[in-house]
């Protein structure tokens, strides 16, 4: 997320703690400038994958900010089923829910009972690991922002529609 600061030629010191196994890459700052200033492919890509993460970020302020907390769950495992490419009715978190709860902007608490109210929907949650009887279900949580990343949608079975009439 730090892109920006390449191209203003300024500093920001942060710190990041990982949560998944993790492969760090450094590349010295004139290598990268020189590669930039060589190759407008690698420019453009970096400018194609800074504008994914700015869009990403103003995504992710936007659904805190209009959507309600089962929306952004639903959303949030959406989003990991589409990863998974719908293969499966199991799909592992990430991550512990407190880290989970705090990146979709609520309390453990408020994420623990909402477990409770999708569950009436047939998704359940067992330590790490979401079950889901009937996935299409999560197609309500869909929505044209992020329906171009759906698997479903990009191979035109897109449920959406048939949930949102539910």
């Amino acid at each position: 997320m730090l892109e920006h600061c390449l191209f203003a030629h300024q500093v920001f010191n942060a710190n990041a703690k990982t949560i998944t196994d993790t492969l760090m890459l450094s590349i010295p700052i004139n290598v990268l400038n020189h590669t930039l200033e060589q190759s407008s492919k690698f420019a453009h890509n970096l400018m194609v994958m800074s504008a994914q993460k700015t869009n990403t970020a103003l995504q992710n302020l936007q659904s805190i900010k209009h959507k309600n907390t089962e929306q952004r769950m639903g959303e949030f495992f959406l989003k990991l089923l589409n990863d998974k490419k719908w293969q499966s009715n199991t799909i592992q978190l990430p991550c512990n829910k407190s880290l989970i709860s705090s990146y979709l902007g609520m309390s453990r608490e408020v994420f623990s009972r909402n477990l409770k109210c999708l569950s009436l929907q047939g998704i359940s949650v067992t330590k790490n690991t979401i079950t889901m009887t009937n996935k299409e279900k999560l197609c309500k949580y869909c929505h044209f922002d992020t329906n171009n990343q759906c698997y479903n949608f990009q191979h035109n079975q897109c449920y959406r529609d048939e949930q949102n009439k539910n």
